[in-house]
């Protein structure tokens, strides 16, 4: 097999240098694209397995390489990179802490940019783990799949795209009738909770926010495909899938979120991926895997991809990879799905991916755990821990049995059939009692616990966490046209001592903040825009502070709200902790600027 052809992705302030540079790496046997911008910089790491960035430091644009770079390490999506130009000792610091590669300070020089880029690129990129060719053969025949609408693989590159906004994401949700629906019915549910009919998309994506409208859409259409490649199949199979599959994206969502502190939605998608090429197998290879099936069920020391291995020479995450890789599906993905099963390949990964991988082999573990109580599968639960110290086992150990608690409420939300209750409420007494954890483990991180909240508090803020103090009866204005919103924060902030009202108008925005000591309000009113109120609030003399909260990401929008006089911009959906947090910090600073006011001199 040839080597694959090393990719370069080039952002200069001058596209004729970057044209330039572009032309030298190509002539050492490399791929290279001059990005046009930092959007379109985003997007192309997005789109192809980059091995090197090559980015200079003074742009032309709204952001500098380092803030760049800093925006891109919240995804998966930054290569070994070479910075240009000169930096000054604060920006070197920084520069290091991003994990900057090498540095060129000439802009102009390429010649070295070339050396030194085409050598990074050669040193940190080692060939990615080929898919096994009969993987790729039993993915492109298989005539039960039908193709991945190219709604949902563009929604997987926008995962991490920070740019999207509302409108850009309910277009092109809409251009697809039947993703369409399909986001309409989840959220006009029962278990969505809201209180009126959702008769948009435009309106469905504004109360989901773009981040959980993204997981939401792409997990009803990879749940659409389970259910076409389940029909004909034996109910114990089909039953011992949807559990499993449930199991793990849940498990790694909340693992993800709590112990890596990495998406919980990325985790959520790749959970939902990894076990996808079961289906394949089981369609291709009948009763083989169900030999496979009854084995992973009754002998506890063999796992399933090493049963499958055996058997076929292949595992389910080889025939996921080349399904994904079909469907176009972002490649850093598609590498992590392929090797989620590989901890010897952890040196070959940057280390957000590798947050990624851990959430996603525990989650594996207490699926196979979930097949079969047996030592063996314990002490596979007990070696992905290991990882994390002693100091932190507890912590792991109830994250888990939150992300087991979550996963019937995942199957209520998505409308999917639910995993047996009986069989999760063992799952998590025999972890307490095996793992010897407290009696509460599994609500011991969340008050209220996520049982006990309504399905709009659960839609909102899928990690709930604990109490935290704030100034005794502190008033609480939000602004919000839907009252869904507002109900859900009145519920998010019960028993915290903070007293909420509502306002859905921004016409008796005024009147209404009168007695406010802090005023959450939403950027895009039905009768006018945040920025107006605030505008007005000032206006009228009222000075608490305003938190703007909106599903919008886009800078745009975030940078007219912060030059409104904004204190902070929180986007939905938020956290219960991360709403009273940012709610203490403001009040707290509100109320040091009063008393340093009352007791300065006159």
């Amino acid at each position: 097999m040839s080597e694959r052809l090393r990719q370069a992705v080039i952002l200069l302030a001058h596209p004729h240098v970057g044209e330039q540079l572009a032309r030298e790496l190509r002539s050492r046997g490399m791929a290279a694209t001059v990005a046009q911008g930092s959007e379109a910089l985003h997007r192309l790491l997005q789109e192809q397995a980059a091995d090197v960035l090559v980015i200079e430091q003074q742009l032309d644009g709204f952001l500098s390489g380092l803030e760049i770079l800093q925006r891109l390490q919240s995804g998966l999506f930054h290569p070994a990179t070479v910075l240009v130009g000169d930096l000054s000792p604060v920006d070197r610091a920084l520069a290091v802490r991003l994990g900057v590669c090498a540095y060129v300070a000439d802009p102009e020089d390429v010649p070295n940019m070339s050396v030194v880029a085409a050598a990074l690129a050669m040193q940190a990129a080692p060939e990615l783990s080929p898919i096994p060719q009969r993987a790729r053969l039993l993915a492109a025949e298989a005539n039960v799949v039908r193709p991945f609408p190219q709604v949902l693989t563009k929604l997987c590159v926008s995962l991490h795209d920070d740019e999207q906004t509302l409108a850009e994401l309910a277009h092109d949700i809409s251009v697809d009738p039947r993703i369409t629906a399909e986001l309409l019915r989840v959220v006009n549910s029962t278990s969505a909770g809201l209180s009126r009919k959702v008769a948009s998309v435009r309106e469905a994506v504004g109360y989901l926010g773009v981040r959980r409208t993204l997981v939401t859409v792409i997990s009803t259409g990879v749940m659409a495909l389970h259910a076409t490649l389940l029909q004909g199949l034996p109910e114990a199979f089909r039953a011992w899938y949807q559990h499993r599959s449930l199991l793990i994206a849940s498990t790694a969502a909340a693992f993800a979120e709590q112990i890596e502190h990495a998406s919980a939605e990325t985790a959520q998608i790749l959970g939902l991926f990894q076990d996808l090429g079961v289906l394949l197998l089981v369609h291709a290879l009948p009763r083989a895997y169900q030999r496979v099936f009854q084995r992973q069920k009754t002998v506890g020391q063999l796992r399933l991809e090493h049963i499958e291995r055996n058997e076929f020479g292949i595992t389910h995450a080889d025939v996921s990879a080349a399904l994904l890789e079909l469907w176009e599906v972002p490649a850093p993905l598609v590498e992590l799905v392929l090797d989620h099963h590989l901890p010897e390949r952890r040196g070959e990964h940057n280390e957000l991916e590798q947050r990624y991988l851990r959430a996603m082999r525990v989650a594996e573990a207490l699926a196979n755990l979930s097949d079969l109580k047996c030592p063996a599968r314990y002490r596979q639960v007990e070696a992905c821990l290991e990882f994390y110290g002693a100091g932190r086992r507890e912590a792991c150990k109830a994250c888990i049995a939150c992300g087991v608690a979550r996963t019937a409420e995942f199957s209520r939300f998505l409308a999917q059939p639910a995993p047996d209750p009986v069989v999760l409420k063992q799952l998590l007494l025999d972890l307490q009692g095996e793992f010897k954890m407290n009696g509460t483990a599994p609500t011991a991180t969340m008050a209220p616990s996520v049982a006990d909240a309504s399905p709009a508090e659960r839609s909102l803020s899928p990690g709930i966490t604990a109490p935290v103090a704030c100034p005794a009866q502190a008033r609480v204005l939000v602004i919000d046209d839907n009252p869904d919103i507002i109900n859900v924060v009145k519920l998010l902030l019960r028993s915290t001592g903070f007293e909420v009202e509502g306002c859905r108008y921004a016409s008796q925005a005024v009147t209404a903040a009168r007695n406010a000591d802090i005023i959450l309000c939403d950027v895009h009113l039905m009768d006018g825009l945040g920025t107006s109120v605030v505008q007005q609030l000032r206006a009228a003399g009222i000075e608490a502070p305003v938190v703007m909260i909106s599903g919008d990401r886009s800078r745009h929008t975030v940078t007219e709200c912060i030059a409104s006089g904004v204190v902070d911009y929180l986007v939905k959906p938020f956290t219960r902790s991360t709403l009273l947090e940012r709610l203490n910090k403001h009040l707290a600073s509100a109320n040091g600027r009063v008393e340093a006011a009352a007791t300065a001199p006159v």
